[in-house]
């Protein structure tokens, strides 16, 4: 549903869903279930007929406006740093963000995700 998609934050809401997962085996002696949030969006490029790349979200144009992300120089990792850090790049006017060096963990991503930011 068009209501539920994804937006980067210039363009709309970025929208999370809460998706249940349950895991059985197949004996039914093991059973998992958990909680996570996600979003839904189509990403996707095409060559104009200049020959630049020109960016979609949910069929939607977009001007890319990015810079790099490098890990916090003491490796610290939580989602309240993530957070803040994203306003930053808000605040800054950007909507991407490109990774260089160490690769972030989980919270990295849901804070860009819950703040409308491409990762």
């Amino acid at each position: 549903r068009e209501k539920d998609l994804w937006w980067p934050w210039q363009m709309g809401t970025p929208r999370m869903l809460s998706a249940e997962l349950e895991y059985r085996s197949a004996d039914g002696g093991f059973n998992v279930s958990d909680s996570v949030a996600t979003a839904v969006r189509e990403v996707s490029s095409s060559l104009t007929s200049e020959g630049s790349l020109q960016f979609f979200v949910n069929k939607k144009p977009i001007l890319l406006r990015g810079a790099g992300w490098a890990p916090d120089l003491f490796l610290r990792d939580n989602a309240t740093s993530h957070s803040r850090l994203m306003r930053y790049v808000r605040h800054m006017n950007l909507n991407t963000v490109r990774l260089e060096g160490k690769f972030p963990g989980e919270a990295f991503f849901e804070a860009a995700d819950r703040a409308g930011v491409m990762v």
